[in-house]
């Protein structure tokens, strides 16, 4: 019983940590992408995006934030902020 509880509370602290870095506003997240117009560039900033879409040659990265979804869209070499849909 011991060795399934402390499991448990190993288990929760890694996903309160988990959730927590998740925690960035758009506000953060623009400022870590200002002057930033590449793909690569907004990757090496932000990381890997939580959702990308794929519709010929353009790419929707959608990264999430904790008051709400920031969208890029990605055309060759080139990175625009827009609006989710």
């Amino acid at each position: 019983m011991l060795k399934m509880s402390l499991k448990l509370s190993v288990l929760a602290s890694i996903l309160f940590i988990a959730a927590a870095c998740e925690d960035i506003s758009k506000a953060e997240l623009l400022a870590k992408v200002e002057g930033k117009s590449t793909p690569a560039e907004i990757e090496a900033a932000l990381g890997k995006p939580a959702d990308i879409t794929n519709d010929g040659a353009l790419k929707l990265w959608k990264y999430n934030t904790s008051d709400g979804p920031v969208c890029f869209s990605m055309v060759g070499n080139l990175a625009m902020r827009m609006i989710c849909s």
